[in-house]
């Protein structure tokens, strides 16, 4: 991802050459991105000069904390500034405390150049919740069935259905019982 930052407009635009506006962004909970943000002056990359300095933020409410900040950032390639967005903050997990699938909130970047500060448009971001956390367990793996070929059927002493797997060479049964139903697989 690459931001391109318009210094007339201070609008988000798709590149260097199109002015096309970028309408919003979404991150993922508990990512860490590098974000170049190359400042485009009549459809070219422009440097903000020696000692220029940049923030880039993200809020959910604009009297708010940030809720992730890159509070620096380090010269990229050449027009671009790099920041180090690290969206696994305190401040993320609490705005997820109530396990939303998603966090609204607003992107915006500042720059300080000799007497100049330039802030960017506000952009909207959307905030996905994570699916993959890293701490799961993978779920129980069923046999495949379909190899199984001329499987023969009976109903067992429980009355539930049973069959002869000839791979395993054994009778086998399937079963969901729980809340949330929980599949159990019995060779008998």
């Amino acid at each position: 991802m690459e931001l391109f930052l318009n210094k007339q407009s201070r609008l988000f635009q798709r590149s260097i050459t199109s002015t096309a506006q970028v309408a919003s962004l979404t991150f993922s909970r508990r990512d860490r991105l590098v974000i170049p943000v190359t400042y485009v002056e009549d459809g070219v990359g422009v440097s903000l000069g020696a000692g220029a300095s940049g923030i880039l933020g993200i809020k959910s409410a604009f009297g708010e904390s940030y809720l992730a900040a890159a509070l620096t950032w380090s010269a990229g390639t050449a027009p671009a500034y790099e920041f180090d967005l690290n969206l696994n903050t305190s401040a993320m997990e609490a705005a997820f405390s109530d396990d939303p699938d998603t966090v609204e909130a607003t992107l915006q970047v500042r720059a300080t150049f000799g007497d100049e500060i330039l802030r960017s448009v506000n952009l909207p971001v959307t905030i996905t919740n994570s699916t993959v956390i890293g701490d799961e367990t993978a779920p129980t793996a069923l046999p495949d069935l379909a190899g199984w070929g001329n499987t023969k059927f009976r109903f067992g002493a429980t009355g539930e259905p049973e069959f002869y797997n000839t791979a395993l060479a054994a009778w086998c049964r399937l079963t969901f019982a729980g809340d949330p139903p929980q599949a159990t697989w019995t060779m008998l």
